[in-house]
């Protein structure tokens, strides 16, 4: 009795590989020519990225070369390093795969002074580039945009227009004072610097410059600190007594009123509980750091289910969450890298 040929659509390839390990799958380049094109197709890697659980883990160690050290700076699967050793102004940049051993990709300089650097990595909208922020010799500040995945393997940043004329006071800033949030195609770059104070909206696919927003006039909320994520939408949340207020923003306008979430698990007391929100997402599952009189030493990562009401205390302790990320595992190469 003769076996019988068992043919696998590469739709059903697609969807078997797309739920395995990152380790699993680069085992699976070799079986055929058909399977390394999938692997290496940038479609099934989004695919892949998305189904990817998603873990707070360590921040991967940075790297050592014979004359500069490089530190971790963002990481969405991808890890941007910047050289913490750097004798000039300009810092050197370089992307790497944590999952991939031994490739590294060199970011080419930019004709003007890099303040800080982002990597975007949308597989809902097949987006996977670095956003810097820069000024020039005139201290105008403004964006650049490097793709990542250019087809023909060369590199090089091209402006993001920016309208408007906004100068700094110093050349000198600190990368704190810019925060940065990526949901939906759409970048959020928030500036905490006296002469330039406010939320820059930007277009990741089409690299366009949507516009610019202030901060809600009312000193209610912590402009800077208090900038989240809710549920994919740019938002303002704070802590009141039991109960969080968010405000959210829509369509570049400020909601008219906050919406108010009742927080049971935190007891009012003379002294205020410290809960720092993080983002909600998830269907509404709120991340956030909880300071309370149980423990003031421990400031644990907690989850809490707005739908459901469950609490989920981690063992996690926030005042070490500098040393960790949220991230998901990728099989993200591009041309250009050196192995």
């Amino acid at each position: 009795m003769t076996g019988i040929p068992i043919f696998l659509s590469s739709e059903i390839i697609w969807n078997m590989m797309s739920y395995l390990s990152v380790k699993s799958v680069l085992r699976f380049k070799c079986v055929c020519k058909n399977w390394n094109v999938i692997i290496q197709d940038f479609q099934f890697i989004c695919l892949h990225y998305e189904r990817s659980p998603a873990s707070i883990t360590k921040k991967p160690p940075g790297t050592t070369t014979e004359e500069v050290e490089f530190k971790p700076l963002d990481s969405v699967g991808l890890l941007l390093e910047y050289s913490s050793t750097n004798t000039t102004l300009n810092y050197k940049y370089r992307v790497r795969n944590p999952e991939i051993q031994h490739q590294i990709f060199e970011i080419p300089d930019s004709q003007h002074f890099i303040v800080n650097m982002s990597l975007v990595f949308d597989p809902l909208y097949h987006v996977l580039k670095l956003l810097s922020y820069i000024h020039d010799n005139q201290l105008v500040i403004g964006y650049e945009v490097l793709d990542l995945c250019n087809e023909e393997g060369s590199y090089s940043w091209r402006p993001l227009v920016r309208k408007g004329e906004t100068r700094l006071s110093s050349p000198i800033i600190k990368r704190s004072k810019i925060k940065a949030l990526f949901a939906l195609r759409t970048g959020y770059i928030i500036w905490d610097i006296a002469s330039a104070t406010g939320i820059d909206i930007v277009d990741m696919v089409n690299d366009s410059y949507i516009g610019h927003i202030n901060f809600p006039t009312s000193n209610f909320y912590n402009k800077h600190d208090d900038c989240i994520l809710w549920n994919e939408k740019l938002s303002l949340a704070k802590l009141v007594k039991d109960e969080l207020h968010v405000l959210l923003l829509d369509k570049a306008q400020w909601a008219d009123v906050s919406l108010i979430i009742k927080l049971p698990f935190v007891v009012v007391s003379a002294v205020q509980e410290q809960i720092t929100v993080i983002r909600c997402g998830d269907s509404d599952k709120l991340m956030f750091k909880w300071k309370n009189d149980t423990d003031k030493k421990k400031e644990p990562l907690c989850f809490y289910n707005i739908k459901t009401g469950k609490l989920e205390i981690s063992r996690l302790n926030c005042t070490e969450l500098f040393n960790y990320v949220y991230r998901r595992p990728c099989l993200v190469t591009f041309k250009g890298i050196n192995t």
